[in-house]
């Protein structure tokens, strides 16, 4: 017998497209395109040049930056701080 594993928690973003997250205002659950001269952190030395970084909103009013490859999200950074990129 496996023990019982804890429930994930679900902060509204994991069963929601992608594509429906992007067409919803960026200041709520959407989404918007962060410029790769705006991100204020290393870039991982795998994540090619040709990759446009995407922020979408969790726990709140919370980014998490990452890119798009087909139908999978890569999260490189959570952005709890707001001190990744600009955001006026």
């Amino acid at each position: 017998v496996y023990p019982r594993l804890p429930r994930p928690v679900n902060h509204g973003v994991g069963r929601t497209r992608t594509n429906e997250l992007r067409s919803t205002p960026h200041r709520g659950m959407g989404c918007e395109k962060i410029a790769r001269d705006a991100i204020r952190r290393p870039i991982p030395p795998g994540v090619t040049e040709d990759v446009t970084f995407l922020a979408f909103r969790f726990h709140g009013m919370k980014p998490m930056v990452g890119y798009r490859v087909n139908e999978m999200f890569h999260i490189i950074w959570f952005d709890r701080d707001f001190t990744l990129y600009d955001h006026s």
